[in-house]
């Protein structure tokens, strides 16, 4: 090979996404079947919340975008039920920036709700991400969760 060439697998194997661990190999492998499956090469959006569950979403997402040159919308939910909210919304737009996935913090403009707090939160959450996917014409949602999340559980 020409030196010209070999700068250029330098640079792919550079900028190239991997997976060391060999369970998590294991699990990346399940969710691209799965999501080529539904979605294909179609564009997306994931919802974000910070926590180990969504932040493994958004970079199996981003590999996923890389490996079939699709696009991915990151969306973070800024509910305004607390003072720190929009503190942790930027927190949560810094972990994925160092991780190169770009995100946008949707902000809750509504009245804030005094009792029903989570099912209302649920709600607003819901209706933020929806208006955002309707607006962009994203047909598809990915929402990531765990056990303990009886609600997503159930339906």
């Amino acid at each position: 090979m020409r030196r010209k060439n070999l700068a250029v697998v330098k640079k792919v194997e550079k900028n190239k996404l991997s997976i060391q661990n060999l369970k998590i190999k294991k699990i990346y492998t399940k969710f691209k079947a799965v999501i080529f499956k539904k979605i294909g090469r179609e564009n997306f959006a994931l919802a974000v919340s910070g926590g180990p569950d969504s932040l493994c979403l958004a970079y199996f997402g981003k590999m996923y975008t890389s490996e079939f040159r699709s696009t991915m919308h990151v969306l973070i939910v800024d509910h305004k039920l607390r003072l720190e909210s929009h503190k942790e919304a930027l927190k949560v737009k810094r972990i994925l920036k160092q991780k190169k996935i770009q995100s946008k913090v949707l902000n809750w403009k509504g009245k804030i709700p005094r009792s029903n707090i989570q099912m209302n939160a649920r709600n607003m959450r819901y209706s933020l991400i929806s208006n955002y996917c309707l607006n962009k014409k994203i047909k598809y949602l990915i929402m990531a969760h765990h056990i303990d999340d009886q609600i997503e559980n159930f339906f």
